[in-house]
């Protein structure tokens, strides 16, 4: 079980999005007592540290800046790691920038993930949450989206492999939401039916009970 609110800790890899905003105020709604967001951003509202990395540094570099900047070593363990860093991009293979759509897909959900992950590993308690950012059309062909859905699919088979690392101890979920209702969706998709759509603060809501342990969440499971 995590720690009471009066001692529990996040980290939110993504805070700067429109569900990573969602997920952090849900946290603080909750009265967690420590929420690390990470992102591209200076100041997430409702965050109690702000961590700000650069588009240009490497996974290494992404990972050494957090844990210093958020002073892991040798301080208090990590009762979750939620990481909703994403983005999206179209494309089959005779886009002519299909190289460049590979190139930000791994580079906002992959890498990301695998941080998170090594965050996880080394950093968060035991039968704590690690949480990452799948697609529910990563289970099956995505021609559309080369980029986007191989990404995803890597992400899938990220979760199902540290769900089988007996070594983490801890649990390992992701969500797959077939799209999320941010503003961005909105504009792009101004004729679809947004009520069928996944509320990002409803989400939020959500992880924050997996996290606290009130909602059983199924260790490798996707939803």
């Amino acid at each position: 079980m995590p720690a009471p609110h009066s001692r529990a800790t996040v980290l939110v890899y993504g805070a700067g999005g429109a569900l990573g905003r969602s997920v952090v105020n849900a946290f603080y709604q909750a009265k967690w007592h420590r929420i690390i967001a990470v992102d591209f951003t200076d100041k997430i509202p409702g965050a109690t540290d702000t961590i700000k990395l650069e588009p240009a540094m490497s996974m290494q570099e992404s990972h050494s800046k957090i844990v210093k900047d958020a002073g892991l070593l040798g301080g208090q363990p990590l009762d979750s790691v939620v990481c909703v860093s994403g983005g999206f991009a179209m494309g089959g293979a005779n886009d002519d920038a299909i190289f460049e759509s590979v190139k930000a897909m791994y580079s906002s959900s992959v890498y990301p993930s695998f941080i998170s992950a090594k965050l996880a590993g080394d950093f968060l308690k035991q039968n704590g949450l690690l949480l990452l950012p799948g697609a529910a059309c990563a289970e099956r062909p995505t021609p559309w989206g080369l980029a986007y859905g191989s990404a995803k699919a890597a992400v899938h088979h990220l979760i199902g492999s540290l769900a089988s690392d007996v070594t983490l101890r801890a649990k390992v979920i992701g969500i797959a939401p077939v799209t999320l209702d941010t503003p961005g969706n909105r504009e792009a998709m101004p004729g679809e039916d947004w009520t069928t759509w996944t509320s990002c603060d409803e989400l939020a809501g959500r992880i924050v009970a997996w996290s606290e342990g009130t909602v059983t969440a199924d260790n490798g499971a996707i939803y």
